[in-house]
Formats: structure tokens, sequence, C-alpha cells
């Protein structure tokens, strides 16, 4: 079936609306899918697709993310319209955001929105189902200790899959094993899960037409709020402004530094299993200040 048409099909059947679609723009950048700026004779809409067969349930899943950030009223997100199946091939239909100028308040506002996201808790650490980090599935059985959650959940699936890539070598499992024992000195025990967007970086918010943060791509669970504003340092900070105001809101306690350097071993191991050895050293430099 034509690409055009098959597209059609999407929207209607999410929409409930007989729609036909004008334009067709590829969009560029993403990793996995394939995307498409799709404009039609009622509305514009942002729309993936990808084989249903592939990473199965992705879009259910960050549709499920999405609602559920968006029903906080805490973090902007795009508006599902529809998600499914249709003749094999997933797909995610989302508003499209069309993208403006940050408005004067942008960071303090993009700041204090996360801190109320990271208000939502729950009894445990985890998620009601498991997701995906990037093209890896991410676990999240209700654990109630984050130290076990972190090292079980988050660090030894990527520890796994490194190894058996041959991208690290039995020595540096070893060299996690004795950071795994350290770590109940070095990470707070007794901390309040938090609702994470849980893949917070530049590349996943964007500047919506109002001047506001709109954030995409979740990866959600409950975590510690610690892990999140991290990963915000890790690949480029924000403003300074964001983080004057986040920490205003929700002070750091002593040794966040150091903290944020071990937490952030997660997304570097993502990074490595994702495009190779280029994040290697930075794990290493981490072991080596704490192992």
């Amino acid at each position: 079936m034509e690409l055009k048409s098959f597209c059609e099909k999407i929207i209607t059947q999410s929409t409930q609306i007989d729609t036909k679609i004008l334009e067709l723009s590829p969009i560029t950048g993403g990793d996995v899918n394939k995307s498409y700026k799709v404009t039609t004779t009622a509305n514009q809409y942002f729309l993936k697709l990808n084989n249903a067969s592939f990473l199965q349930d992705m879009f259910l899943k960050e549709a499920l993310a999405l609602e559920h950030i968006k029903s906080t009223n805490t973090l902007n997100t795009p508006k599902v319209i529809g998600s499914g199946e249709l003749n094999e091939t997933q797909f995610l239909l989302l508003e499209w955001i069309e993208k403006g100028y940050r408005k004067q308040d942008y960071w303090y506002n993009f700041a204090e929105n996360l801190a109320k996201l990271h208000s939502v808790s729950d009894e445990n650490f985890g998620y009601e189902t498991h997701n995906f980090i990037a093209t890896f599935p991410q676990l999240n059985t209700p654990t109630n200790d984050w130290i076990t959650f972190f090292i079980e959940q988050r660090l030894k699936p990527q520890i796994a899959i490194a190894f058996n890539k041959q991208l690290i070598d039995k020595w540096l499992v070893n060299k996690f094993e004795v950071l795994f024992i350290k770590l109940s000195s070095i990470l707070p025990k007794n901390i309040k899960p938090s609702l994470l967007h849980g893949d917070l970086w530049h590349g996943n918010y964007l500047t919506n037409n109002d001047g506001d943060a709109v954030v995409i791509d979740p990866a959600i669970y409950f975590g510690n709020s610690e892990a999140e504003i991290a990963f915000t340092e890790l690949f480029g900070r924000m403003d300074d402004k964001f983080y004057h105001r986040y920490f205003e809101i929700n002070p750091s306690e002593i040794g966040y530094e150091d903290r944020a350097d071990i937490y952030n071993l997660y997304p570097l191991l993502v990074h490595l299993n994702l495009f190779g050895t280029m994040y290697l050293s930075g794990i290493e430099n981490v072991l080596k200040r704490f192992v």
C-alpha cells in the first residue's frame, strides 16, 4: 500500500474522521523509527512507524507514559491521538508541536514543573509495566529499595548486554561488582520514589509556540529524582536558572556530585551498547574514582 494512503488509514482509525493528507514530510534525527510530519485537511500530526514485531508494544508504552505525565498536570507533553497496529506496523500518532522561542521564565517554569513531577510518588521503585530505554528493554519490577532496584534493574541488564557484545571484559564486570558492594555507603537509603521522565536530555524536550518546554520520548518509572537531574547534566547541561530553581524546591543533599556520576553509569552503559566504545572511558573513569 502507498505510504500516503497507509498513513491516511492510521489517522482515520485514530481520529474516527475521514481525512486526506496534504503533505507527508519525513523527519530525520531518530535512530529507531520512521517519523513524519503529517499535514491533513483538518490538522497537523507527528507520526512514528515501526515494524510491529520489533520492540513489541514500544509505542503503546510510550503513549501510556506520555498520558501518565500529562495526567499529573506538571510537564507539558504532546497529546496522544492514537497508538496501535495496522498491517503489521506499529504506530504512534501525536499532536504536532509547532516550535517557538523560549519565553523569559522558560527555565524557571521547566524546573518547577519537573520538581512537581518528581513530587508524584508511589510505594515502590519501578513501574506498572516494563518499557524501553532507546532500543533496550527497561525493567520496572516494583522494588521497595532504591539501591537494589538501581543495581538489579538498571545497571546489571546493561552490563550483561555490554559483556555479551564484547564491549567490556570480565575485569570491568568485576569492578562493577565491587562498586555494588560499596553503594550502600554512597547512595541514600531512605528516599521516596519519584515519578521520572527517565530519558531527560536536551534531545527530548522541545519549545512550543507558547514558549514553554514540552517533553517527548519518555522512559518513565518511579526512581530517585537525583538520577534524573544527573542525566540532564551528562550530555550538556540545561541553563543554570533551571538548576537554581529546581534545587530551591527540591534541595540536594551533600555529595550529590559524586552520586550523579554513579547514576550516570546507567545512561553511559546504554550509550555504550547503542553506539560503541567511545563511551567506555567515561564508565571507566567513574569506576576508577569509586573502586
